[in-house]
Parts: structure tokens; sequence; C-alpha cells
């Protein structure tokens, strides 16, 4: 379900979106905020229950520590990962589907008219323009940086 919500729009909060077709543990089995705080902590999403509706109380990865093993939160929830990954495949995919086997050459080569070349600006050019048309989708900001 979060999955489905997640290809819609990666950088939306998956707070509170229900969870269709699970049901709510009784009220005295329910887990106490302590222990869902024991949950997060160690990279377990958690619920909670709202009017007889399960719902998502926060989606969190297992990443605490950096490749130096310094404390690093950076990647704790996992809708940074997703829209990562969104704006990767959407960078990747606009250079690999206009220019597939093309060449690399340096800006200012000369090459006949036809040839499957690409120079460093015209990718930079590629990647600004998507990137562009990301932050009007509200994925990212700052494109004019």
């Amino acid at each position: 379900q979060n999955a489905a919500k997640l290809s819609i729009d990666p950088a939306r909060p998956t707070q509170t979106l229900e969870l269709i077709g699970i049901t709510s543990a009784p009220h005295g089995k329910r887990f106490t905020m302590s222990e869902r705080q024991v949950l997060l902590t160690n990279g377990i999403a958690t619920e909670y229950t709202e009017s007889g509706y399960m719902r998502v109380e926060r989606a969190v990865t297992t990443y605490q520590k950096n490749r130096f093993g310094d404390e690093d939160n950076s990647y704790l929830d996992s809708e940074t990962l997703h829209t990562l990954a969104y704006i990767i495949r959407a960078l990747r995919s606009c250079i690999t589907s206009k220019y597939p086997r093309h060449k690399l050459a340096s800006d200012g080569t000369r090459f006949g008219a036809g040839q499957a070349v690409v120079t460093p600006s015209i990718i930079r050019g590629e990647l600004i323009a998507m990137y562009t048309k990301l932050e009007d989708k509200a994925i990212v900001e700052n494109a004019d940086l």
C-alpha cells in the first residue's frame, strides 16, 4: 500500500496513510508509546489506530551509522531513500533514453552530422532540464543553485 503511494510521489511522507485490510490489536494488546519508540529505534515501522483504522505512524530504516561508525540519521526515514532513488532513476533515464549508445566527446570536438556523439555540456544541459522538471513536481528544490 505504501509502495503504490510512493510510486505516485516518493517525496510525500507516509505518515497517516491508512493500512487497508489490516485490523488493529485489541485495546489491551497494543504497543505503548515507549515500546513503539524501541521499535522505531531498531528500524521497525510503527502504526497506530485512529477511529478503528490502522495508519502508518512512521516508516524507518535500520540505518543508524555512517561508514565511519559515526551516528547518522540522514537515511533513517524511508521516504528519504525512496526520494533519492526516484531522483537517480529520473536523471539516469533522461540520459540513457536519449543517448543510449552515444560516444562521449570533449566540448568543442568537431564531428559529422548524425554521429552518435554527446558532449559534457549537452549532458549537463539535459540533467539541469530534468532537475528543473523534478523541482516543478516538488521532488527537489533549489534548481537554480
